[in-house]
Formats: C-alpha cells, sequence, structure tokens
C-alpha cells in the first residue's frame, strides 16, 4: 500500500505498480504460510520434509479453494441485479474464501486473494453496473478506514512492544542492524535471481523488464501491519518473544523510514519514466473509438430486426458518437479555444443546478414529496458526477503531466520533425483506392504521405512507415494539434 502510493505520486509506470501491488499480495500470503510451517518446525513436532509437504498442501489448497469459491460467487454475481445484495455478497467473500480452506487446513489467506482476483477479473462482464456504482463506494470507504486503522494499530502496540524487550541495548542495535540489512539485501537477490531465471526460458511473448524497473521494484519491500500481526501471532511463551516483536517493529520503520523516502529519489535517479498523459489519451481514444464502432454495428443490427423510429436511432447514435469525440479532443490544441464537449459540461451543470433550485423550490412549497425529490436527485447527481469524470481527464494541469521533464517528453525524431504544407486530398489515399471507408486521418511527416489511423479498416498511416520506415506521423483531423513516433512510440 505504502510502496504503490509513493510510486504513483513519483511517477511510477503502471506495469510497475502492478507488479508491487499483485506480488504484495502473494507475498503476505506465502510469508503467513511460511511462518505457520516455521513454528510447526521449531517446536519439533515435524521434520523437514513434512514442513516441505504442509507448506506445498497450504499453497496449493489454498489455490484450489480460492479458485473454487472465485467460479461460485461468478456464477451467483451474474444472477444479482440489486446493488446492496451485490456489495453484501462482497462483503461476504473473502470470509467465504477463507475459512473453508483453513478447515482444509489450507491457507486462507492465499485462498482469498486467489477469488478475490478472479471475481475482479471477471467483474467487467459479471457485475451489475448498477451495483458496481455502489460497491466502488463503498470499498473505498472501506479501504480508507482500515487504511488507517493497520496504521494505529502499529502506534498503539509501539509502547507495549518497546516496555517488554528482553534484550539489551548492544545486543538489540546488532540484531536490528543485522535483521534490517537481511531483509534489505534478499529482495534485490530474489527479484534479479527469478527474473534471470524467466529468461534462461524465455516466454513466446517476450517482455521481460529492464534492469531500472526491478531496480525499483527491488527497493519497494515495504513492511507494513502485516508483519506485525504475523510477530503478535507468536506463541506466548516463545524464547525472546519480546525481542522478536522489537525487530519486526525495527524492520516495519526501518524499511518505511529508509526505503520509503529514498524510494522517489531512486525512481528520479534512475530516469524511471512517468506514463505520459497525452499517450494514455491516445490510447483510450483508439479503444473508444473501437468500442463505439462494435456499438454502432449492434444498434444497425437490432434495427434491421424491429422497428425503430428514426430520431431514436439518430439519438442512440448521436450519444455514442459523442464518447470519441470528448477522447480525441484530449489530444487537440489547449490553446485553440473551448472545445465544444467542453462548452456542453460547462453548459449542462448550469441547466443541472436550475433544475436542483426548481425541484427544492418545489419540495418547499409542498408540491413534490421529499422522496421523490430524492429520486430524481439522485438522476441529477450520476449525470453531475459524469460530467465531473469528464472534466477531471481533460485537466491540462494534471499531476503525471507535470511529472514528465520536457527533456523526456520528446524523442529525437518527433524534435526533429517538421510539419508539411495540410494536405490537399479528400481523404486516405490507399481507402480512397480501395473502396474503403476511414476513421481518421494521419499524414507522414517526412514527405506528406496520408493515410487512414490504427481504428480505421486499412491501417494504413502504420502500413505506410513499415513499408518507407518515415518515423513520424501527424494528425490532421480538425482541432487535433498532435504527432506520433512509430520508432519510439512516443507522442508529441
Amino acid at each position: 500500500m505504502a510502496a504503490s502510493a509513493i510510486g504513483r505520486r513519483s511517477g511510477l509506470g503502471r506495469k510497475t505498480l502492478t507488479v508491487l501491488e499483485g506480488e504484495s499480495l502473494f507475498n503476505d500470503a506465502t510469508a503467513l504460510v511460511a511462518l505457520r510451517v516455521a513454528l510447526a518446525a521449531t517446536a519439533g513436532s515435524i521434520t523437514v520434509l513434512e514442513a516441505g509437504r504442509e507448506l506445498v498442501v497450504a499453497a496449493v489448497g489454498g489455490v484450489a479453494v480460492g479458485l473454487a469459491v472465485g467460479w461460485l460467487l461468478n456464477v451467483v454475481r451474474q444472477r444479482v441485479h440489486d446493488s446492496l445484495t451485490d456489495t453484501a455478497l462482497s462483503l461476504v467473500a473473502p470470509f467465504a474464501a477463507f475459512l473453508p480452506a483453513e478447515e482444509l487446513h489450507a491457507s486462507g489467506v492465499v485462498a482469498v486473494v486467489v477469488a478475490g482476483l478472479l471475481v475482479a477479473h471477471r467483474a467487467p462482464l459479471y457485475q451489475d453496473p448498477r451495483a458496481r456504482l455502489v460497491g466502488t463506494s463503498t470499498w473505498s470507504m472501506i479501504q480508507f478506514l482500515l487504511e488507517g486503522a493497520v496504521f494505529a494499530l502499529i502506534g498503539l502496540q509501539l509502547r507495549h512492544i518497546l516496555g517488554d524487550l528482553d534484550a539489551s541495548a548492544g545486543e538489540l542495535v546488532l540484531s536490528v542492524a543485522v535483521v534490517l540489512a537481511v531483509v534489505i539485501l534478499v529482495r534485490p537477490l530474489w527479484v534479479f535471481g527469478t527474473t534471470y531465471l524467466l529468461r534462461l526460458n524465455p516466454s513466446p511473448e517476450g517482455g521481460t523488464p529492464g534492469w531500472r524497473p526491478l531496480a525499483v521494484v527491488s527497493w519497494a519491500g515495504l513492511r507494513g501491519v502485516v508483519s506485525l500481526a504475523a510477530a503478535l501471532a507468536l506463541p506466548l511463551d516463545m524464547p525472546r518473544r519480546g525481542l522478536l516483536l522489537g525487530l519486526t517493529v525495527a524492520v516495519i520503520l526501518g524499511t518505511l523510514g529508509v526505503q520509503g523516502f529514498t524510494l522517489p529519489a531512486v525512481i528520479r535517479k534512475l530516469g524511471i519514466r512517468p506514463p505520459d498523459p497525452r499517450l494514455d489519451d491516445l490510447q483510450v481514444a483508439n479503444a473508444l473509438e473501437s468500442a463505439v464502432n462494435g456499438a454502432l454495428d449492434r444498434l444497425g443490427d437490432l434495427v434491421a430486426d424491429e422497428r425503430t423510429p428514426e430520431p431514436i436511432i439518430d439519438r442512440l447514435r448521436r450519444g455514442a458518437e459523442l464518447r470519441t469525440w470528448i477522447a480525441w479532443e484530449r489530444l487537440g490544441d489547449a490553446e485553440a479555444g473551448e472545445p465544444p464537449t467542453a462548452m456542453y459540461r460547462r453548459l449542462r451543470r448550469e441547466m443541472i443546478l436550475a433544475e436542483r433550485q426548481e425541484l427544492v423550490r418545489l419540495r418547499d412549497a409542498g408540491q413534490l414529496d421529499d422522496e421523490l425529490l430524492r429520486r430524481v436527485q439522485q438522476e441529477l447527481d450520476l449525470e453531475d458526477a459524469l460530467l465531473d469524470t469528464d472534466e477531471e481527464a481533460d485537466r491540462p494541469e494534471d499531476a503525471m503531466a507535470q511529472l514528465v521533464p520536457e527533456r523526456l517528453r520528446l524523442c529525437d525524431h518527433l524534435r526533429s520533425a517538421t510539419d508539411p504544407e495540410p494536405p490537399d486530398v479528400q481523404g486516405c489515399e490507399e481507402c480512397l483506392a480501395l473502396g474503403w471507408e476511414w476513421v481518421h486521418l494521419r499524414q507522414c511527416t517526412t514527405c506528406g504521405h496520408v493515410g487512414c489511423c490504427d481504428s480505421s479498416r486499412g491501417h494504413h498511416a502504420r502500413v505506410h512507415y513499415e513499408s518507407d520506415h518515415h518515423p513520424v506521423m501527424r494528425s490532421v483531423e480538425p482541432g487535433e494539434s498532435w504527432r506520433w513516433c512509430f520508432v519510439d512510440n512516443q507522442l508529441g
């Protein structure tokens, strides 16, 4: 949690953040399983072979239970369309995975992690949209409360732990130094070592990470409340239990203090490039273009099967196309004036405010029941929240944009590229010859060739690059002033 928050503010890439968040879940799970086996081994009740077998059974059994519970939850969720019931199901889900796994002497934590990943992966398809809105708000509040509570727990326990220390000052300092050094040094050995082993047998897709992201992951091994909870679960008659608790707190404060405070500097020193928000906008625009095209194709099929009034068809088509206009406008020139969709949001927000004032006036005059007011108010709030979401994405002072140094924003091809004269053509040259339709037009900055975008059928702008190796193209759509380097995959 702490490493992800620091990395996100420091401009760490999304893939690296995903690795950090994903591995932390399984790290906690496997660590608790290993601790349980280690405690049994120190008690002398099991042999090394039995300890290894128990570790495998706990891990494999946890995965099996998690997959079964996750599958069952997905089946149930497809049949639940009430938002409160769905949210209650999400609250019960962790216990539904944890308790059966523990009864089978498997890892309940591993089961919860696996079930959660499976349910979350299928949520976009299986979860009711209204339930997703309610669930997101509910879990945001729960997450906030739990995050605050776990750090408060560390602070509340610290005084008692320090009071129960059963070690001299010299022994304590030496133990803290050794344990903290081992904790910090073992992680890069593991991260780089396992990555090296994976490279010995590379996957067909490739894509192994470079050493810089691996170095950041190695330095982001912060410890927190899970370590303290595990230490507090040690038997009360455990030899040197007070020292073990003190070492755990030292590791937590040491990693949070040393690695946490220096992680932003490490990211900057390694030259880790933050995600470019303009590249995000381009990816979103292309994805929405493809999604809307699929929606319009589906609309055509529905219209062919039933008699639909033309005004309804036009309204549906305009609503779908509006989403793509918003996405492509984000790539436009910020100095060209207020974009049409931004103007729409501003005017619509004023209209919603007038509607609210009129509804309140009718309620105060006794002409509208308060319960009916809340029903209408919810519809207005949802629309207003959607307007706010679009506006947040359009803000030029996006925090991530401020993290991208100017010298890193443009590659050599983009810096040296010059825009040719505006093309005097009617559309994509190849599409015109083939009789195809296109979505957006792109112009090569080297020779002036005009081709269609990647959302079009022919991808002729990219085909031109692959054949002639001209690196940079620009958008020639009205209101758009961005360029794209095919070589470095960079927006400019």
